[in-house]
This record gives C-alpha cells, structure tokens and sequence, in this order.
C-alpha cells in the first residue's frame, strides 16, 4: 500500500507544476460528486409504503398524510406531496402551478454546485 502510494506521488512529480491545480480540480469535483450521491440518497429516497399507498390511486388522504408524517422534513418528494395534499380542495391548476413552483424549487437546490462539476469537466 505505502509503495504505491510512492509511486503515485512520483507519477505527480514528473507531471511537473501543472498537476497541483489539477489536482485539486479533482478533490474538488469528487467533493461534489459525494455531496450529491448523499443528498440524493437521502433526500430523494421514497418509502415503499408511501409508493403503496399513492399506486393505489383510491388511497385514502389520511393514509398518504399518515405515510408523509413519517418521512423527515428535508425530503425533497415529502415537500412535492405536501403541496398537494396541503392544497387539494383548491382548483386543479392551481394546485398544479404550486407544485410546479415547489419542483422548481426542488430542482434548483438539487443542481446546486453542479454549474462547477461542469466547468471543471
């Protein structure tokens, strides 16, 4: 292990100067490909017994806002379900702009540090 650790220190020095930055490119751009592997493993993950309860399609609101409760705050679908069940006596569109305001939402802070995976690609 400690050899070929030396040897991949001897490979970055015949690189010369150029490789510091590059280096540090790449600490940088697997920094934010294990940030989004985290959030989206935690944040974006359903529970099997919500997908049960919303494919049912004549599930019951009290089974889908039991099943809601349960999940934790920060999950990006809890925050896209709740505006709709939060709403769902207003009209159809208007349900659907604020849950689309809500994805949006959602879709930015998911993209979020991935404009610098991009330039550094």
């Amino acid at each position: 292990m400690i050899e070929t650790f030396n040897e991949a220190v001897a490979a970055l020095m015949v690189g010369g100067v150029m490789i510091y930055p590059l280096f540090a490119l790449t600490v940088i751009a697997v920094a934010i490909c294990l940030d989004k592997a985290l959030v989206y493993g935690a944040r974006t993950r359903l529970p099997s017994a919500l997908v049960d309860v919303v494919e049912t399609y004549g599930f019951e609101w009290e089974d889908l806002n039991r099943e809601l409760g349960a999940m934790s705050g920060r999950n990006y679908a809890r925050r896209f379900l709740d505006v709709i069940v939060q709403h769902r006596a207003q009209p159809a569109w208007w349900v659907e702009s604020r849950a689309a305001d809500e994805a949006s939402q959602i879709e930015q802070a998911l993209g979020r540090w991935l404009w610098v995976l991009e330039t550094i690609v």
